[in-house]
Parts: C-alpha cells; sequence; structure tokens
C-alpha cells in the first residue's frame, strides 16, 4: 500500500551541493515498520542524481582505523509504474535491486517509542455470581507515536478459565462460571494482556480482578407490615435468597426488637416471626415494633429491618348503643338526630 508526502521546491544553480532538509508535519507523518521499503515516484524523468559507490568500501588499514560506518545502500529497488500512485493503493512490488548507487534522495526515521499501559483503574471488584459475558472493565494501551497502530493484542494465557478479552470493545469480560467456596469472602484473579505495536514492542499490561461471596438478599420483605393487636403465634413468614452458586445454607435469627424494652416479646424459628405464648401486642401501649433480623450464608452475614404496625379491631363492647339520639347546635338552632345500630350492621 503506497501512502505518499508531496513537497515542492524550486531550485537554481547556486543550489548544487546545498542540503534541503523537509520535517513532515505531524497530519502527514507516516508509521514504518519492519520490511517497509521508502521511496518516491519521479513520473519517469529520473530527476533525483545518484552516485555511485561500495558497500564493501572499508577505510581501516593496518596504519588507520577508520570507524565510520558505511552508508552505500544495498537495497535500492527500480520499478515502472504505469500510472502515478494514488494514497491507499496497493502496488504489487516486482522492482529490480540496485547495488552500490547512492541517490542524492535521503530518508531517516525517528526513533519508535514503546506503548504504555495507564489505566485510571488497576483493580476491579465483581460479585461471584456475575453473568457470563458480564463486561468487568476497560482495558486498553497507549502510544504515543502518531498513526502508530497494534498488530497484535491478545491475553498472556488464551485458556483462562473466567475471563476473555474482547479486542474490538478493549474490554475485559466474565467467560465461565466464577469460583464460590463457602466460608471465603474474597477470590484474588490476576487477568493479563500484552500488545504489540507495528515496530513489535511488546507492552504488557495486568490488572486484579477480586470476586466476592455475594451475601443472603431478602427479595420480597417489605418495609412495614400490618399486624392485628389479637394475632398470636406466628406473625410473618418472609424469604431469603442465596445470590452466589450453590446455593449456601441460610439461617437466620431474630437480633432483637425496636424498642428493645419489648425485645423479650419475639423470636424467628426458621424464617417465621413469632410472638411468645405469655407476649400480647396492645396498639394502646405500642403501636409499631421495628423486628431486626439477621443472616448469614456461612461467609456473610445480612442484617434487615422489619416495621410491624399494630392494628385495633372494633370490638361489640366498643361499638355505639344500639339506640342513641345527637344533638347537633348550628347557628344557634337546635338539630335531632336518631337512629338505630345492631351488631350485625357494625359486622
Amino acid at each position: 500500500m503506497t501512502r505518499e508526502y508531496k513537497i515542492y521546491l524550486k531550485s537554481t544553480d547556486t543550489d548544487v551541493n546545498k542540503i534541503f532538509k523537509f520535517i513532515p508535519d505531524s497530519a502527514d507523518r507516516i508509521t514504518v515498520i519492519a520490511d517497509d521499503l521508502i521511496g518516491w515516484f519521479d513520473g519517469g524523468a529520473n530527476i533525483i542524481g545518484y552516485d555511485n559507490c561500495s558497500s564493501t568500501y572499508n577505510a581501516s588499514t593496518s596504519n588507520h582505523r577508520d570507524l565510520r560506518p558505511n552508508y552505500c545502500p544495498t537495497q535500492t529497488y527500480k520499478m515502472t509504474l504505469n500510472e502515478e500512485p494514488e494514497d491507499e493503493d496497493v502496488v504489487l512490488w516486482s522492482g529490480t535491486r540496485y547495488i552500490d548507487r547512492v541517490y542524492v534522495m535521503q530518508y531517516t526515521t525517528v526513533e519508535n517509542t514503546p506503548p504504555y499501559f495507564n489505566l485510571s483503574r488497576y483493580h476491579k471488584t465483581i460479585p461471584d455470581h456475575s453473568d457470563i459475558d458480564f463486561s468487568i472493565m476497560d482495558f486498553y494501551f497507549n502510544d504515543t507515536d502518531y498513526a502508530d497502530w497494534f498488530v497484535l493484542v491478545k491475553p498472556e494465557h488464551d485458556q483462562d478459565p473466567y475471563f476473555y478479552y474482547d479486542t474490538f470493545a478493549k474490554t475485559v469480560h466474565v467467560k465461565d462460571q466464577l469460583p464460590h467456596i463457602n466460608g471465603t469472602q474474597n477470590y484474588y484473579h490476576e487477568f493479563t494482556v500484552w500488545a504489540d505495536d507495528s515496530c513489535y514492542n511488546r507492552v504488557t499490561g495486568t490488572v486484579t480482578i477480586t470476586s466476592f461471596n455475594g451475601p443472603p438478599t431478602f427479595p420480597d420483605l417489605p418495609k412495614r407490615i400490618s399486624i392485628s393487636e389479637s394475632k398470636i403465634g406466628a406473625l410473618y413468614t418472609f424469604s431469603v435468597n442465596d445470590p452466589s452458586y450453590g446455593p449456601d445454607n441460610i439461617t437466620c435469627q431474630y437480633e432483637r426488637a425496636i424498642p428493645n424494652s419489648e425485645s423479650h416479646k419475639f423470636y424467628i424459628v426458621g424464617k417465621t416471626i413469632y410472638l411468645h405464648n405469655n407476649a400480647t401486642l396492645d396498639k394502646d401501649l405500642n403501636p409499631e415494633y421495628e423486628i431486626v433480623i439477621s443472616c448469614e450464608d456461612g461467609t456473610d452475614t445480612s442484617v434487615t429491618f422489619l416495621k410491624i404496625e399494630i392494628t385495633k379491631e372494633i370490638t361489640d363492647s366498643e361499638a355505639p348503643p344500639e339506640g342513641g339520639s345527637l344533638t347537633l347546635g348550628a347557628s344557634g338552632s337546635l338539630i335531632e338526630w336518631s337512629s338505630s345500630f345492631s351488631s350485625e350492621m357494625l359486622g
């Protein structure tokens, strides 16, 4: 593939034996990699002069050592094109090699800068029940050389059991079910990727991924429930989930009640909250309780709170009498009203 840089020079006789140096702007620079050929197209006029030289010449003798390098090129090629090449053209090279010929047009390249690895974070923490293909983090390399690119980017271990690298998105993903060991809160992984730039400078990057045990969760526990003050025995049954693969054996216990002075009234069996046999609920004395529950999976403990609002039932003794009258005063006048009630109507 050809890439070109055009310069225009007007010379006169006074410019003979002068050296002109041109440095392309950053936007016009090209990346030169191994086995690239650098040259020019002259339209057939052969206006670029040359001189003969000897690539085997060694100026050193027994009395004099000349350590200057021999710059006589040995890899100069020439070929004929049917038309002037354009940017991005691909040309099948079949040039003729010229030895011991040095042209007045010379090229030099700046040294390639090795790429580097620089992320804002080198550590990521994820739950051990993360889904397969879950995107964990960005993972990329940097290169300050203009127009340089990475010819190869790949993980150090292609057979990493838990993670893989998406070379297109430049991200690390979950590859398979992550390890889960009951009693072990965190599991540490190292994931390494290396990359080669166009000059085969290699850079390596390593990140640490910590997978942690997913503690018990309470998926459908409401913040508040209502219980009649006449309720006895079992008050409420809740559910607990273990998100980690296993599942782990979860045990729950009653911690206390708020107010603390009422803690003796309640207890938990399994996942059901009970009222002790000798305890009662009274809305007038305590209209609300907060129950503190803890559940553990052998590794972590989760604590939650459940508010219980006490409701009062209307009994026959608290109902209005069957017959009665009500006198209301409105704007200085008297209005009488009477009605009859029965327990069936109140029921």
